[in-house]
């Protein structure tokens, strides 16, 4: 362990024996690579595991792999995060590690050379993982009454936006996530159209892509123009916030007067009666309310009315008439005989 404190970090609880090995922000050489793998082969209870901003290549990974990593009996999470890592090592984690019985729970690959073939490779490869690229998998697959994605300030790029899209379209039209936030990350013009053209055929109603730099310091505008088709063809999408990101003008008014119009076209939801109360309902109840006079106070004080018993509607729906003689019709409601001057006949219930 002294060895180790002079360029990473190794802790082990005594009761479990579980284990950490942390290098951070610190290049490895060859002789701290044997020195990593010396560790893993003599403590095989490490359960986690992180190399960040060391410079790891692919085939330092598979060397650690190969003579250390593969040995732990329970390794649940591998950080990765800001090396040199390609495609190459996505096909080495996924041919070794998605198939065992006890899967890696926590993989985090962000800031590495991956493309979205990778990105959708780790999303298919594995499907049971928790956290991936610091995306909350699980709790978005299973929580079914949380509505947001919220990866906001997670040094996201265009790998990360592959993974919404796959999670997202995953979920399918009755997707119960109405709002994505990806605000404060690295989103560039390509990452961008990618969740543009991702999500055209899920219903996200809100869409936060502010501080982001969208259109590469204003030289590509792709992806700030897929976002307009996909609103502008989406009718589900109703707000888009992009505070911070340099859009021409033309180019806001267009998404603003999309994202209106969409607003408008939007079915509201439902009250507790079940009935849609939209604004020509809204309107109508208001007219109506508006025209009516208001019924006099007391109008019935002083007034008696009488009842008579329809034996047809007792005889069509089985009522016992001696229930209805009896004012026993229903608990809920009481019959009450009055007589007015007039000798009207009226029921009041």
């Amino acid at each position: 362990m002294d060895r180790v404190k002079k360029f990473g970090k190794l802790s082990m609880d005594q009761k479990t024996g579980q284990g950490t090995l942390e290098v951070v922000a610190k290049r490895i050489m060859s002789d701290d690579i044997d020195l990593i793998i010396e560790v893993l082969k003599r403590y095989t209870e490490i359960q986690y595991v992180k190399l960040q901003k060391c410079f790891l290549t692919d085939d330092l990974l598979e060397k650690i792999h190969e003579h250390g990593l593969k040995g732990l009996r329970h390794l649940k999470s591998l950080y990765l995060a800001s090396n040199m890592l390609s495609g190459k090592s996505v096909e080495l984690l996924v041919s070794e590690y998605s198939k065992l019985s006890r899967q890696i729970i926590n993989l985090d690959l962000r800031g590495n050379s991956l493309t979205e073939a990778d990105a959708e490779a780790l999303y298919n490869g594995f499907p049971n993982v928790q956290t991936l690229n610091e995306i909350q998998m699980y709790k978005y697959k299973r929580d079914l009454t949380n509505t947001e994605i919220d990866c906001h300030s997670l040094q996201m790029k265009l790998p990360e936006m592959k993974l919404i899209v796959c999670l997202v379209q995953q979920l399918g039209k009755r997707c119960h996530l109405s709002t994505l936030d990806v605000s404060n990350n690295l989103i560039s013009a390509k990452a961008l159209k990618v969740l543009a053209e991702g999500i055209r055929l899920v219903p996200v109603h809100e869409i936060d892509i502010s501080y982001n730099p969208c259109t590469d310091d204003d030289l590509d505008f792709t992806g700030v123009e897929a976002m307009y088709l996909s609103i502008h063809t989406a009718k589900f999408i109703t707000h888009l916030y992009h505070d911070g990101v340099t859009i021409p003008e033309e180019y806001t008014d267009f998404l603003e007067c999309s994202v209106k119009v969409n607003r408008s076209l939007l079915l509201p939801p439902k009250n507790e009666d079940g009935v849609i109360k939209d604004k020509f309902f809204s309107y109508i109840f208001d007219i109506v309310e508006e025209r009516t006079p208001p019924l006099p106070e007391n109008i019935y004080k002083g007034l008696e009315f009488d009842y008579e018993m329809d034996r047809n509607f007792c005889r069509l729906n089985r009522v016992p008439e001696t229930l209805v003689s009896m004012g026993e019709f229903n608990r809920e409601f009481s019959i009450i005989r009055k007589q007015d001057e007039r000798k009207a006949t009226k029921h009041e219930f």
